[in-house]
């Protein structure tokens, strides 16, 4: 993709670049909290197809295996350490259990720590790389445009929650603009936030978003923002969120 194509992505939360080290090498979850039922009391059966963990925003969030049995990584595989973002790379032969696979991107657990692999790896997986929608041609209207950025946008999910930025009420603005000298393309600028100032994955999921963007036939040119202004909070859900939450 050309370089004039992207936006610049900005957030204060990037986390600093980190040596590229094996889950093995980093500390359980549960030492920092973020895997809070014990699974002694639990068959390995159980454990296996369903474990809960406590998300900083929203508590205790049951995770839902796929299957109670793990997938044997076919190949190394780039993933990003969750919440905090760090790049690792997972080893060939490391088993993992798929908690996630929302928006073409999958959430998985491995040596007990979680971490996110890109649809484009999913072979690492064993399964299928999705192909790319092919072109129309056709011309489209801003409206159009505006229509298919808040369907791809609703795509884009955190590492962390199953309810896309959409609902969650991360998008503050929208704005589609034509280019000029260009008929029928498009620059899209956008304005999202993150449910906690101090998420790591806060970058990856903006980049997600503004990937998906350009990858709307007419848009030229899209630029994702993150700000702080207003601050989220549990209000700006919407009714689908809240009911799949469990806050209704």
């Amino acid at each position: 993709m050309e370089a004039a194509r992207l936006g610049v992505v900005s957030s204060p939360c990037r986390p600093e670049p980190r040596e590229t080290k094996s889950p093995s090498q980093f500390p359980s979850q549960r030492a920092s909290g973020r895997r809070c039922v014990p699974e002694a009391s639990r068959s390995p059966e159980t454990t296996a197809r369903f474990r809960t963990r406590l998300c900083p925003v929203f508590g205790y969030i049951g995770v839902r295996m796929s299957g109670s049995n793990p997938v044997t990584l076919t190949r190394d595989v780039e993933a990003a350490l969750v919440p905090v973002g760090t790049k690792v790379t997972l080893m060939k032969g490391e088993q993992a259990y798929i908690t996630q696979s929302l928006g073409g991107s999958y959430t998985v657990i491995v040596n007990g720590n979680m971490f996110r692999i890109e649809g484009k790896d999913a072979d690492a997986l064993g399964l299928p790389v999705q192909t790319p929608t092919l072109s129309t041609g056709k011309p489209m209207t801003r409206e159009e445009v505006e229509k298919q950025v808040w369907e791809v946008l609703k795509t884009c999910y955190d590492p962390e929650i199953p309810v896309n930025i959409v609902d969650l009420g991360l998008i503050y603005d929208c704005v589609v603009t034509p280019i000029e000298g260009k008929p029928d393309t498009y620059r899209v600028d956008v304005k999202m936030t993150l449910t906690a100032p101090g998420c790591g994955m806060g970058p990856m999921i903006a980049q997600d978003a503004q990937n998906k963007i350009l990858s709307i036939e007419a848009v030229e040119e899209a630029n994702v923002e993150v700000v702080w202004d207003p601050p989220w909070n549990q209000s700006m859900l919407s009714e689908a969120a809240k009911l799949q939450l469990g806050l209704l």
